[in-house]
């Protein structure tokens, strides 16, 4: 049994610690996922999907919230929500669970062909050290949620920069790929970006002296390799327009990301927090190798555009931490010894002795087992994280309250909003997780009330007639005590409020 499976192993390509830190990172990233689902945002991610298959069609305007109703809405992620609605509509939350492993899996196995074209004479064991230090490191942001095919195609993007040329399945690949990022994920601009570096990195433009005239770079441009690769930039701006809006669609990350007070109310937009163990430890310690390998490395083995990746991607993550996973994924090939010309890819084996090969393959492949019995069932609404809540979506459920125009208006806090939107379609939200829709308009109103800062006429003005909170909020504290309003429903964390008089 153990000769076939590392058979199996051989035909992959995958020397024996790979396969074995490859298999202890998926059992390791199963646990994560089988985990209650804590992730706010993916449950209107889910609903969105949902509401594209019933539909069939992208939303063009709001439909969960009464705030927005009717308002433009740019549902920029919606082919990674419609696989994921699709997905879980079939195989139910045990599919989701296993498409972010398979997911996963691609994705490490991508970072390793990378790590293996840009650092060659790097050693299996480096190799399967990166992949699991990879996974430490990743796993807090690998969650049901578009940003997992911006991880996977910045790694595919990666890996078909360092060809010298790209061949006409690797072309179609690229421009296939700047177009799913542009229909999955805001960060989809990284991609033109990337191939534009690669353009930068040709020898010709590297030779250029500070004084070269007009006619000498034309003359650099008719370089083969140059030409080849302005194509395939042209290519990929091209394919970041196959979205619904066209090339506006270019626009709209400068837009999501440049309203202050969201940024500064929202966890993930912000600057890291190193008092906090993962920050301190992980991030800081990887900012720590970062600059020792820039200073312990001779300056003719500098892949300069590779430093400037993980400079740029350091930068981002210090102005906010969900950008941390692309600091990590540029600082992998750098520790791992990415080199300047980048020669052909070599073995880089390891001479282990077969009987420490059979050990370490069984361990892992107990892990990984370990990992996979922990799948949840096929019911999400049994796998919810106890902070949202349950119970008073239930009651809200069985107690509708009407008037007119359908649903009376609720007033709910921020990461509660996706939660509703999932358990309660029929019941419009306030606000959720949907930042870049409510920015400027509904936001500034939200945070006033939360804020305590005039919240009865702001309430009165939004025409609210039931608040749902957690009973820790200032909110929550002044509602018990304000005449007209009446606590309905509570439990151990939340809180369900109802106006009594108008």
């Amino acid at each position: 049994m153990f000769r076939k499976m590392t058979a199996i192993i051989a035909a992959t390509g995958l020397s024996a610690l790979e396969a074995a830190a490859l298999f202890v990172s998926l059992g390791w990233m199963s646990r994560w996922l089988s985990a209650p689902m804590h992730d706010p945002d993916f449950f209107w991610h889910l609903q969105a999907g949902r509401w594209i298959l019933d539909n069939g069609r992208i939303p063009q305007v709001d439909p969960f919230s009464f705030t927005m109703t009717g308002e433009r809405w740019v549902a920029h992620e919606w082919l990674f929500e419609t696989i994921l609605a699709g997905v879980e509509r079939h195989l139910g939350y045990t599919g989701l669970v296993c498409l972010g492993l398979g997911l996963y899996a691609l994705f490490l196995l991508m970072l390793r062909c990378w790590v293996r074209r840009a650092a060659p004479q790097t050693s299996d064991t480096r190799r399967s050290l990166a992949i699991v230090a990879t996974t430490v490191s990743l796993f807090p942001f690998w969650s049901l949620r578009p940003q997992l095919f911006c991880y996977i195609l910045l790694v595919g993007l990666l890996l078909l920069c360092e060809q010298r040329r790209l061949n006409g399945g690797q072309t179609v690949a690229l421009a296939l790929g700047a177009a799913c990022w542009a229909n999955s994920h805001g960060s989809f601009l990284l991609a033109p970006a990337l191939v534009a570096l690669r353009v930068l990195r040709t020898g010709p433009f590297l030779t250029i002296p500070p004084t070269a005239s007009r006619l000498q770079w034309l003359a650099r441009i008719r370089d083969d390799e140059v030409r080849h690769w302005l194509a395939r930039l042209v290519l990929v701006l091209v394919a970041g327009c196959i979205t619904p809006w066209g090339p506006t669609h270019y626009l709209y990350p400068f837009q999501v990301t440049g309203d202050a007070l969201v940024i500064d109310s929202i966890s993930e937009w912000q600057s890291p927090n190193f008092h906090h163990p993962y920050e301190k430890y992980i991030l800081g310690g990887s900012i720590a190798l970062f600059f020792l390998a820039a200073a312990c490395r001779p300056l003719s083995a500098l892949r300069w555009d590779l430093y400037f990746l993980s400079v740029l991607f350091l930068l981002m993550t210090l102005t906010a931490l969900r950008h941390a996973p692309l600091f990590f994924i540029a600082l992998t090939a750098l520790l791992m010894g990415a080199s300047s010309p980048t020669p052909p890819p070599s073995p880089g084996t390891n001479h282990i002795p077969s009987g420490v090969k059979v050990a370490t393959l069984l361990i892992a492949a107990g892990a990984l087992f370990y990992g996979l019995a922990g799948l949840p069932g096929k019911r999400l609404a049994d796998h919810v994280s106890p902070q949202y809540p349950a119970g008073a979506a239930s009651y809200l459920e069985t107690h509708p309250v009407t008037d007119e125009d359908g649903p009376v208006r609720l007033f709910n806090q921020y990461d509660w909003g996706g939660y509703l939107i999932w358990r309660l379609p029929h019941q419009p939200v306030f606000i959720d997780g949907r930042a870049d829709l409510y920015a400027g308009a509904v936001f500034p109103t939200y945070v006033r009330i939360m804020k305590l800062e005039e919240p009865e006429p702001l309430l009165e003005t939004e025409g609210v007639r039931r608040v749902l909170l957690a009973p820790e909020k200032p909110l929550a504290r002044w509602l018990r005590l304000h005449p007209a309003w009446k606590v309905e429903y509570e439990d151990e964390n939340s809180v369900l409020f109802r106006r009594s008089v108008l």
